[in-house]
């Protein structure tokens, strides 16, 4: 169900995202999964499902979510951690909330940039320069998108390039 919900994110499908990564945390059992090392899959279903109840108008459901994600990521070690902190501050973006996104995006560049994570670095490079846009610092948060883009241009990723494209031309506009 995680795999799925996760899948059916990235083409929008939201109401069936939602079912699947709920039914996935449903059926996970700390005793059971975390002796196995799953903690992962947890923590992906309950980031995915942060933006999603979002998307779908459920702020406070989706903070909620976003705070479980990363309590979970702070004991599971620094990659989880980036993840569920690199989702927290899309959510944290998508709710105008500058301040908090761009919070967790520099915390996301710290643990990147000391473990070496060149994809989170990338996405989150782009969107510490969207929160700074935000707060109406335009030039410095465009230069920063920028950065974002090219960084993960050159890691070969390009799947949520639309959406920081999306962000840096609001920001252009």
């Amino acid at each position: 169900h995680q795999a799925v919900g996760s899948t059916l994110f990235e083409f929008g499908d939201y109401l069936w995202v939602r079912d699947h990564l709920e039914t996935a945390i449903s059926f996970y059992d700390p005793e059971r999964h975390r002796a196995l090392g799953l903690d992962g899959f947890l923590i992906a279903a309950l980031s995915y499902l942060a933006v999603t109840l979002n998307t779908l108008g459920y702020p406070d459901q989706a903070r909620k979510r976003g705070e479980q994600a990363v309590a979970l990521g702070q004991e599971s070690g620094p990659f989880a951690l980036g993840f569920a902190t690199h989702f927290r501050s899309f959510v944290f973006g998508d709710l105008r909330e500058a301040h908090a996104a761009q919070d967790a995006a520099e915390f996301v560049i710290r643990l990147s940039t000391e473990h070496g994570f060149a994809f989170w670095l990338a996405q989150a490079t782009s969107v510490r320069g969207e929160a700074i846009a935000e707060q109406g610092r335009l030039e410095e948060g465009i230069g920063e998108m920028l950065k974002g883009l090219a960084a993960m241009h050159a890691i070969g990723f390009e799947a949520n390039r639309p959406i920081h494209l999306a962000k840096l031309s609001e920001a252009m506009g």
